[in-house]
């Protein structure tokens, strides 16, 4: 997996890309993301580029991204609101036409709320430490945590999933990194 600053992959993204970011210890939310899953990665999200209607010049395209995080419900937002951050991505599964409807159409609808994070996490912990598959956990699809979101809307069989979990799924799939 090769980790990218903001200026070295904002010009490889395409629309419908995932772009997943790598957590910070410095974080304590990420931290435990970090350290439940054992990876990396702490946050993934669907980048597309706006339509130029959308951006304050309307002859410029911006690099936006679908996300979801704990308490707040699915937003769009700039990328460059993560600019300092690091990332590393996987080419979108399916073309963004066709899952640009199911995505954007969650904008404003979708939470999760700690129980669902702890419980992925969870899965992870126990998948990755003694190989034991926890049962799924029946909630709503109100509450996806943002590699579940992602997990539905390209539409693969495990929808409970973290970011790490969502990246290999991609990578044994055969998806190409960016």
């Amino acid at each position: 997996m090769k980790i990218y600053s903001y200026e070295e992959i904002r010009g490889q993204i395409d629309d419908g890309d995932i772009i997943f970011t790598r957590g910070s210890w410095k974080d304590p939310i990420q931290a435990l993301i970090m350290s439940v899953t054992d990876s990396l990665l702490s946050h993934a999200c669907i980048a597309f580029w706006s339509y130029p209607t959308l951006t304050s010049n309307p002859t410029e395209n911006r690099l936006m991204v679908i996300e979801i995080f704990l308490g707040t419900k699915g937003k769009i937002l700039p990328f460059e609101t993560f600019n300092d951050r690091l990332f590393c991505g996987i080419k979108a599964p399916k073309e963004w036409s066709e899952v640009k409807h199911t995505a954007l159409a969650q904008v404003g609808k979708r939470k999760y709320s700690l129980w669902q994070f702890t419980h992925v996490g969870l899965r992870d912990y126990f998948w990755n430490t003694f190989k034991i598959r926890l049962p799924r956990f029946k909630h709503s699809p109100q509450g996806e945590i943002c590699s579940e979101f992602i997990a539905r809307v390209y539409e693969l069989s495990d929808h409970d999933v973290s970011p790490q979990g969502l990246w290999n799924h991609l990578v044994e799939l055969g998806s190409k990194t960016i």
